[in-house]
């Protein structure tokens, strides 16, 4: 059940960089946020400054058209139904 809900998540993760047109590091830093993971914890992780994570963070909300974190989850959450 494991690798169904892995390849799942990748697919649904894949699906939303296709349609809203991420970069691959927006993609990173949509997965550590929907993991609760703090900026600061995302920086480390990444090697890169908070800041760069928070411009990350600022243009991933912009192109989902989203504010918050609940909104990501609920945006993944809908497009596991799509999938």
């Amino acid at each position: 059940a494991a690798p169904n809900a892995a390849r799942a998540n990748l697919e649904r993760r894949k699906a939303v960089q296709d349609r809203y047109g991420l970069t691959p590091r927006e993609v990173e830093v949509m997965i550590y946020i929907s993991k609760g993971y703090s900026k600061s914890h995302i920086a480390e992780k990444l090697f890169i400054s908070q800041n760069t994570v928070r411009d990350h963070a600022k243009h991933l909300y912009a192109k989902l058209g989203i504010h918050s974190r609940n909104e990501l989850l609920e945006l993944l959450d809908s497009n596991s139904d799509q999938a």
